[in-house]
């Protein structure tokens, strides 16, 4: 709203689609958003080519038994966090990625583990392309929760062993903390799981000739017969300025000269006042 309580228009946001929806009011969802499942994960590392091969079986509990381990967090829809762990153990025909889900090993249909054989040519380049999918069972109270690791970009140089990529998607459920104004005209909502959504684009308004525009009070304005009809647009689009948010305009008055205006004015008030002062006088003298 401005000073005076009036709703700023805009254009209201279509989820799913970068084409702006009708002008409006522009409404601000203050509650709590929901909870988006994780579906994705893209983890990318170097698997160094001089680590041991493992002579023992694999267990999550002996440190003995795995080259490296890693945790990732997801969610599920309730927006419940879980631990995604991956063991990497290194084999003679590359490493095997031991899962589990809050410390739980995940197994395939019966007792046999559930386990990932990834390959790597004489390069260091991993050979698998597709991602893995991993069904992970039903949090309790939530929907089925299955992901789908990438592993783009995961090698087999000699080296340390390091990680570069670890990102899973979805989120907790948030609530609203505030709103945020972009300075192409975009009305931000954040909220407290991190995550933003747009809500629309404020609309700016030209005209044929804004010098004709009728002055009305709350230094408002509306249109004439002679300014020609509103023209909306985004900022920064066609003739449409652009916007400078969190910014307070400075004073364009310039001191200097209206201090030297308001002398020359002292002045000549000054002197208007001897010339009435001496005609009192004459007429004083006069009767």
């Amino acid at each position: 709203i401005d000073a005076n309580g009036r709703l700023v228009q805009g254009y209201a946001s279509v989820k799913g689609s970068t084409t702006l929806g009708t002008m409006g009011d522009m409404l601000i969802p203050t509650g709590q958003i929901p909870a988006e499942a994780s579906t994705k994960l893209a983890y990318a590392a170097n698997m160094s080519s001089e680590w041991p091969i493992k002579a023992v079986p694999f267990d999550k509990t002996n440190e003995l038994s795995y080259n490296s381990a890693k945790s990732s967090i997801i969610y599920d829809s309730l927006g419940a966090k879980h631990s995604l762990g991956q063991y990497f153990v290194k084999t003679a025909a590359g490493v095997d990625v031991h899962y589990t889900l809050d410390n739980v090993d995940l197994t395939l249909p019966g007792p046999a583990p559930l386990v990932t054989n990834m390959a790597f040519d004489t390069s260091g380049k991993l050979t698998m392309t597709a991602p893995v999918t991993l069904a992970l069972g039903t949090p309790t109270g939530a929907a089925p929760l299955s992901i789908a690791i990438d592993y783009t970009g995961t090698t087999q140089f000699a080296g340390e062993s390091t990680t570069s990529t670890d990102r899973a998607d979805g989120y907790a459920s948030g609530t609203y903390t505030g709103v945020e104004l972009a300075d192409d005209g975009s009305v931000v909502a954040k909220y407290t799981n991190g995550q933003k959504q747009s809500i629309g684009v404020i609309a700016l308004a030209t005209f044929p000739d804004e010098g004709a525009l009728t002055a009305v009070n709350d230094t408002s304005w509306v249109a004439s017969t002679t300014s020609g009809t509103a023209i909306y647009d985004r900022p920064g689009v066609g003739m449409a300025g652009k916007l400078v948010t969190s910014s307070l305009e400075q004073s364009n008055v310039d001191i200097t000269s209206e201090l030297v205006g308001l002398m020359t004015s002292q002045r000549n008030y000054q002197a208007n006042s001897k010339v009435i002062s001496t005609e009192n006088a004459m007429l004083q003298s006069l009767m």
